[in-house]
């Protein structure tokens, strides 16, 4: 089902600080995950110190976006109402190449075990989250039911932006919370 302006469900929005990241990495068109500057380990899922080595020196860099769906599921009965209406609804585990595994949504033309690219996509929310799509480009890659039912460019991203960077205008220093990423009018 796409994606209807009159709905009043909305995806789950808790997020922590640390994963805003990814919601500012995808209105910025970049994939881009924490790496500790300590250890060089790629974290996934966002968070406040590293997993490997406990350090809190994690920086937001772009990393390798290419991996290997390792397992898919399909989900038919949610209690979510905002899936409740869009199932079938497919997940799945990717193992990037850059180290870290992630739950993603699924393009419907990628299967276990074939090569991916991930994309980081603003849902209806505005947050952040991961897409899994085909390695390789396909002409109608933009007619995916599921991928439909996320924002794509940069005039639906535009009321993303001015949230986001109103909630950075709150914040002293935005670049404390997410180095490595910055706003249009912030050098990084």
């Amino acid at each position: 089902m796409e994606k209807s302006e009159n709905r009043n469900p909305l995806p789950p929005q808790q997020r922590s600080l640390a994963a805003q990241g990814l919601r500012f990495a995808a209105i910025q068109e970049r994939f881009a995950l924490q790496v500790c500057e300590e250890c060089s380990t790629v974290q996934y899922p966002p968070r406040d110190i590293c997993g490997k080595c406990l350090s809190d020196q994690l920086v937001w860099n772009d990393v390798d976006n290419h991996g290997v769906l390792v397992a898919a599921t399909i989900t038919r009965v949610t209690g979510d109402p905002y899936f409740k209406e869009m199932l079938p609804w497919r997940t799945g585990i990717v193992k990037l190449d850059c180290g870290p595994s992630v739950i993603a949504h699924l393009h419907g033309d990628c299967n276990p075990d074939d090569r991916v690219r991930l994309v980081i996509e603003l849902d209806e929310a505005d947050q952040g989250a991961m897409f899994a799509m085909p390695a390789a480009d396909l002409p109608d890659r933009l007619d995916d039911r599921q991928l439909k039912t996320f924002r794509h460019g940069p005039d639906e991203w535009e009321a993303a932006r001015i949230t986001l960077q109103q909630v950075a205008g709150n914040i002293e220093q935005p670049a404390d919370i997410w180095p490595g990423l910055h706003f249009d009018n912030q050098g990084e």
